[in-house]
């Protein structure tokens, strides 16, 4: 993958001037350390966090897996995650989770009003188990996905997850793709987290997407008659996405 040296000079600009890719100084030094590693093994001249988010750096997933539980920042910890991808790191699925198990009990995971979303940081995560598929770690990824406040995050994962026709998810889709079916209270709204962003609005419509669309991976005369009543929703973004679904089950089966 290779982006256009403007765009790279503009986002390390912006990391030294401490608008953007913002860490702390002992994460600093320690990105110092792993970039004079992949720097003196692999031949590179790399000194930002931009660097080592935007490029794929061939051999580098190794070096990466040595420093990235050392930062206590989630957001640089998801900025590397697709070294191991890249390199075909051996068994960094494991990692990857155990990492994301991290970030869930962060103070990152929820946001405030006023502080960044954890999206720059779960739009990693979801992109790179996209591409792994790690099938042999779908009862960890039912776990994770079971909640919805997860599955909002990760939704290409809930749907590479229901594309893997696991029964136990079907029925939580099946819920989800209902409208207000999804409380405030499971989707973490509560307490001081009460006016978290994402707002409850934004994520129960969102996910309510994702459900719908995978549901399609669940073909039986239940979820027909749930998505064809879905047709006739009052949102059209609902029905568009209804249809979808339904044109692939129908598809599938001949009809």
């Amino acid at each position: 993958m290779k982006y256009d040296d403007t765009i790279l000079w503009i986002l390390i600009e912006k990391e030294r001037a401490g608008t953007d890719y913002c860490y702390d100084r002992n994460d600093g030094e320690i990105l110092h350390e792993l970039c004079e590693e992949i720097n003196r093994h692999l031949g590179y001249d790399l000194h930002y966090l931009a660097e080592l988010d935007m490029l794929k750096i061939p051999g580098s997933g190794e070096i990466v897996a040595d420093y990235i539980q050392r930062f206590s920042s989630e957001f640089i910890r998801a900025c590397l995650l697709h070294h191991f991808v890249h390199s075909g790191v051996k068994d960094c699925d494991s990692l990857i989770l155990h990492l994301y198990h991290h970030f869930r009990e962060s103070d990152a995971y929820m946001s405030q009003p006023g502080n960044p979303s954890p999206a720059h940081i779960t739009v990693r995560y979801d992109s790179v188990l996209k591409r792994l598929k790690p099938k042999k770690r779908k009862q960890e990824l039912l776990q994770i996905l079971s909640n919805p406040r997860d599955a909002y995050y990760l939704p290409f994962t809930a749907r590479m997850l229901a594309s893997w026709k696991v029964p136990e998810y079907k029925e939580l889709l099946i819920k989800w793709a209902k409208e207000n079916a999804v409380s405030k209270q499971e989707m973490g709204f509560v307490g001081e987290f009460e006016r978290a962003v994402p707002s409850y609005a934004v994520m129960k419509r969102e996910l309510r997407f994702t459900a719908i669309h995978s549901l399609k991976y669940y073909p039986d005369s239940q979820v027909i008659a749930m998505l064809r009543e879905f047709i006739e929703d009052k949102d059209q973004d609902v029905r568009a996405v209804a249809n979808k679904s339904l044109c692939a089950i129908m598809d599938k089966c001949g009809s």
